[in-house]
């Protein structure tokens, strides 16, 4: 019932938003321009599919004669939806493509938005709910670039909506309820702001469905009062707008509602409002779902014989309005006749449910099965025939020969295959054992990872709602108690997050980034995370960083992190009273490294002699069982000592009882020059014009990177042609020919790398050799040789400089005559990123401008769609959100902010709440901070 409800509006709505009605006055067919022809494809889709396609057709045709583009992709997606309501979801998908590809061409945003609403309702349909929301996002993304398009805005919230509410249901999982609840909301707002009387409707009966769709799983009688309630708002709603029509959904929706709580009469009282309405308004459609729940309603209060006159009239009603009667009229018809005691009855009912629910299934099966029965009869009969010529000349030549030669040959064919047999058997059982020892380890991994997850997801929820409650009012005997819960549950999170780590190292998986950082903002980050920890216990928190070990570095800094928090998370638990210091040194190993000197030292209880050799082992406790005053796993210092050394580093530790404990570790790193740097190296770009006359390929989806790319590329007098996905690429390809090919890795459907793995294997040579080189955000060693692995021959990481870029195309185009790296000089300015890259387009002033207006446009969005994964909490998206964040922002940000971008694409900074919400903060103040400094300089200019 109510998917039918939400089915019909949603039907209904779309319709409205994507083919307005044109004016009444009827044209003969051969007359019509393409917008009648989409008009009556619409028309006719319900009722004549032939007619409807016949339609459709014509307006692409028209539309491409006309050179009027818009109706191409309406006509494709007209033809898409007829594919879809027949179950043909590939063929659906194909039209949806095309329709998408032209919306591209012409940079409709709303086009583009419909398309991609279309993509998402196809991943709907095969239940790829996150690839579902992944384009509805971007559909409702484009759909807010036009102001006056506020119902295509209102129709990708609604559908959104409706995707994470089937999520929902199928998870349990609340965290997609209240994101639905969220959309629904926004979508009934935005309907109230521009006074759209019919999407007002429509968010009423959405949120009172999703309410009830809640209290069917979870039974809290909260939410069915609000289910009600917003019913009710929708009853008045219509009689104010006098639209009676609409008051039939919610009165079904008011007897639902009561349904639900087990109070029948009320539920029949508004079923039979429902039904009167719609006898006065003569709405035949509807009287097969009122019949049914009133059937329903009257079996649940014991009226079987009113129950099962309702049902018949359903049944009746079904094959009046549908053709035929629905399967799940006749199940509830054969529960009735069983309740009656009927049971001739009970089994004919239910014998025509089975028949009804297969009947479709079995048609498509019969005919299938025909058609390859036939098929096979064809070519069987051509290679009996065959057969029979080959055995007859073989028995020919059989009788010819001897028969010991025969006897002989059986024998030793018969040796042959039990020698084959014999090893067949003993390689099985050794493929398996070996297959049963592999599973074992990967199942013991698995089990570990997905018990710490699952673990984990909980505790986050009871952190959160402790710190809620921490924030009301409450007597100080609570909040004592929910302090207690609150530490309780960081130590548990803490015990989890060790045993995932120490997993990872035993299993070898544990990976190393590179990022540049700069150790006095990550010491002050630190400081923020753990002197409220020292406070809290009275005890004092002091950093001394040398001038030696000041300046940029290039490592994981997450790990350093997570090496710095265990030790100094250990000074503070173990110190009661003076202080916690931290020293930073640094020594030059060689020109290019240093060797970080860190040493924490404490005044604390200090660490017995005789278990400082053994301090660094798993499980080992400084306590004795049974006389734990500190807990702990004992894992964390063994992690952080196989952290140090599966860096190239080095760790020790000094103490004495009573009076502290001094832990020291050393790492090298690669010195990495910042901004104040005298030995910057970067390649020289020569003035020559190297790539004149050379055709580029570019594949990349941003805009702000498309016109970035582009720019740099025309003032080297390059060629390029622009694509935004891997399959435009492919054509571009077979009909032209290029030099080179720069190809983004996150691209829609097809990746980079897939991308790069076709070209080289389906493209014939030259084409498939083409140089291809990747530019991507993603900046760790694994991520690189993934590309090289995929055929790639160069990887340059976004932001790209400009210099690195042109050096590495020049090597692929003239491998014989490479650039040479030069020594650029001096240069202690603190020069202005903005003014960087307004030197880069001192004589492209418009096309600075218009990336200028493209952060204009994508900043706030960004923002907007980060804030909104922060409130969430959710940690995929949010990494997505970054890495799509990341390229676009390098032209413009500080070192600073790169550092959180690549903190927030780590694991541990975001399982870690506290320090993930930190950094967000931090980005999203930055970015406005970014959007200001972009809106003066467009003011001036």
């Amino acid at each position: 019932m109510r998917k039918q409800i939400i089915f019909i509006g949603l039907f209904i709505f779309l319709v409205n938003v994507c083919f307005p009605q044109a004016n009444k006055s009827v044209a003969l067919p051969d007359s019509v321009n393409a917008i009648n022809y989409l008009r009556l494809a619409e028309k006719y889709r319900q009722t004549d599919i032939y007619a409807s396609t016949l339609f459709a057709e014509k307006a692409i045709e028209d539309g491409y004669d006309k050179k009027y583009l818009p109706a191409v992709v309406r006509g494709n997606i007209v033809l898409g939806r007829i594919q879809e309501e027949k179950n043909k979801t590939a063929d659906a998908y194909k039209y949806y493509q095309k329709a998408f590809r032209t919306a591209l061409d012409i940079k409709d945003s709303s086009l583009i938005s419909l398309c991609y609403q279309s993509i998402g309702v196809i991943y709907k349909r095969l239940e790829l709910y996150s690839k579902s929301v992944e384009y509805l996002t971007k559909a409702l993304r484009f759909s807010r670039q036009k102001r006056n398009d506020i119902t295509q805005t209102i129709s990708c919230k609604n559908i959104l909506g409706h995707v994470l509410m089937d999520w929902f249901d199928k998870t349990k999982n609340k965290r997609y309820f209240e994101a639905a609840l969220e959309n629904y909301t926004s979508s009934l707002n935005l309907s109230n702001h521009y006074k759209i009387r019919n999407s007002i409707n429509n968010g009423y009966v959405n949120l009172a469905n999703a309410y009830m769709h809640y209290y069917t799983h979870f039974g809290n009688e909260n939410f069915i009062q609000k289910s009600i309630r917003l019913s009710y708002q929708g009853v008045n709603y219509c009689i104010q707008n006098k639209h009676p029509d609409w008051m039939l959904v919610h009165n079904l929706n008011i007897g639902e509602a009561n349904f639900e709580r087990m109070q029948m009469d009320s539920a029949i009282f508004y079923y039979k409002k429902a039904a009167a309405l719609n006898d006065q308004l003569k709405l035949g459609s509807w009287n097969e779902a009122i019949n049914k729940d009133l059937a329903m309603a009257y079996k649940f209060k014991g009226d079987y014989e009113n129950a099962t006159k309702c049902i018949l009239q359903a049944i009746n009603d079904g094959v009046k309005y549908h053709g035929t009667p629905l399967a799940a009229d006749y199940r509830i018809l054969s529960e009735l006749y069983a309740l009656k005691n009927n049971h001739a009855g009970a089994l004919d009912a239910y014998r025509d449910f089975i028949r009804i629910e297969n009947k479709d299934k079995n048609v498509k099966q019969t005919l299938d099965l025909e058609r390859l029965q036939v098929e096979y009869e064809i070519g069987f009969k051509d290679r009996e025939i065959i057969f029979l010529n080959q055995e007859k000349k073989i028995i020919e030549e059989k009788l010819s020969k001897n028969k010991i030669a025969t006897y002989l040959a059986i024998t030793v064919a018969i040796l042959v295959i039990l020698i084959a047999v014999f090893f067949y058997n003993n390689s099985v059982n050794f493929k398996r054992a070996k297959e049963l020892s592999d599973s074992a380890r990967v199942m013991q991994e698995q089990f570990l990872a997905n018990t710490s997850h699952e673990i984990r997801t909980p505790m986050n929820g009871i952190q959160g709602m402790v710190n809620l409650l921490l924030d009301s009012k409450i007597t100080n005997e609570q909040r004592q108690q929910l302090e207690t819960i609150k530490n309780s549950s960081e130590h548990l999170l803490r015990i989890i997050n060790d045993l995932l780590d120490l997993s990872k190292i035993k299993a070898g998986k544990i990976e190393f980034e590179s990022t540049v950082f700069n150790v006095e903002q990550t010491m002050n980050l630190l400081r923020e995370l753990m002197e409220p920890m020292a406070q809290t216990k009275g005890i004092t928190y002091e950093v001394n960083i040398e001038e030696s070990a000041k300046g940029f570095y290039s490592g994981d800094v997450i790990r350093l992190e997570q090496i710095l928090i265990n030790l100094i998370s250990n000074a503070v638990k173990f110190t009661i009273k003076g202080g916690i210091k931290v020293n930073v040194t640094a020594t030059y190993l060689n020109d290019e490294e240093k060797m970080l000197n860190f040493m924490i030292s404490d005044t604390g209880i200090g660490i017995p002699s005789k278990k400082l050799n053994i301090v660094f082992e798993s499980f080992v406790q400084l306590e004795n069982a049974g006389s734990r005053k500190f807990g702990g796993t004992g894992l964390g210092l063994s992690i952080t000592k196989q952290l140090v050394e599966l860096q190239n580093g080095k760790i020790s530790v000094d103490s004495k009882v009573g009076k502290g404990s001094e832990f020291s570790f050393s790492i090298p790193y690669k010195v990495a020059y910042g901004q104040d740097d005298i030995k910057e190296k970067k390649h020289r770009v020569s003035s020559e014009k190297r790539l004149n006359n050379k055709r580029f390929l570019v594949i990349e989806d941003n805009e702000i990177n498309q016109k970035v790319i582009l720019s740099t590329l025309q003032s080297w007098d390059a060629k390029c042609v622009l694509v935004s996905s891997a399959v435009e690429g492919f054509e571009q390809l077979m009909n032209n020919d290029f030099d080179l090919i720069l190809m983004d890795i996150e691209l829609p459907v097809l990746n980079g790398w897939d991308a790069t793995q076709y070209i080289r294997l389906k493209f014939k040579a030259p084409k498939k050799d083409i140089p291809i080189i990747a530019l991507t955000a993603y900046a760790s060693e694994s991520d690189r040789n993934k590309c090289l692995q995929s055929g790639m021959n160069e990887v340059v990481t976004k932001p790209f400089n400009a210099e690195e870029l042109y050096v590495k195309i020049n090597n692929l185009l003239f491998s014989k005559d490479k650039l040479e790296e030069v020594v650029l000089k001096q240069n202690n300015s603190n020069t202005n990123l903005f003014e960087e890259l307004e030197k880069k387009y001192v004589d492209n002033r418009e096309g600075l401008l218009e990336i200028y207006n493209l952060y204009i446009t994508e900043l706030p969005i960004y923002i907007e769609e980060l804030e909104a994964l922060k409130v969430a909490k959710d940690k995929d998206g949010i990494k997505k959100q970054i890495h799509k964040m990341k390229s676009p922002l390098g032209l413009v940000a500080s070192a600073e902010l790169l550092s959180w971008l690549n903190q927030l694409q780590q694991v541990e900074v975001l399982d870690n709440t506290k320090q993930r919400n930190l950094l967000i903060t931090k980005v999203i103040e930055q970015t406005r901070f970014i959007e200001n400094e972009i809106a003066k300089r467009l003011s001036n200019s």
